[in-house]
């Protein structure tokens, strides 16, 4: 027993080793910050159903992504308790969406999952809705990527209104759905 408590707890620390210093958290703005000139601001909202509830699911969802024709992650969208949107601050350039995780379990999004982030503009992505089901432990079983830009600029005028005068949004709303059904 002591053998698998060790083994475990090995394997935690190696993979906390191995994501320190490979994915940095990206840049959350603040509602009076401007952008830099090579700058814009990926904007994504999040719903998700827990184990057939209408329960938002405990923290620390994660959307990772990386710079188009790298081949690592290197930054994350983390939504955590009842957050529904985040708005980060990225350099200007083309990006593809990788994984989708959350505690026991991820999914992965198919290749080409790309979006695009233009200098003083803001980005929407998409509604990311996330259904967690029982299985073993539980894991994400279903990711559905909507487009639901109205609700988008509601949220964001409500949390960043400065923001939301200053910079216009630009719709790439990802047509996705992953795992089951």
């Amino acid at each position: 027993m002591n053998r698998v408590k060790e083994i475990t707890a090995l394997s935690i620390l190696t993979l906390g080793f191995l994501l320190t210093g490979c994915i940095s958290a990206p840049s959350r703005i603040q509602n009076t910050e401007v952008l830099n000139p090579d700058e814009g601001l990926l904007l994504i909202l999040s719903d998700r159903k827990w184990l057939e509830t209408d329960r938002k699911i405990p923290p620390l969802i994660q959307l990772f992504y990386r710079p188009l024709g790298h081949w690592h992650n290197t930054g994350h969208v983390t939504f955590s308790d009842d957050e529904n949107l985040a708005l980060v601050r990225l350099p200007v350039g083309k990006y593809e969406l990788n994984q989708a995780s959350y505690v026991g379990g991820y999914l992965r999004f198919p290749e080409g999952t790309k979006f695009s982030i233009e200098a003083g503009k803001i980005t929407y992505i998409g509604n990311f809705s996330l259904e967690v089901t029982w299985g073993f432990l539980f894991r994400p079983t279903r990711l559905v990527v909507t487009d639901n830009t109205e609700k988008a600029v509601k949220i964001l005028a409500a949390k960043y209104p400065d923001v939301s005068d200053k910079y216009p949004i630009i719709s790439e709303v990802l047509d996705l759905e992953i795992g089951r059904k």
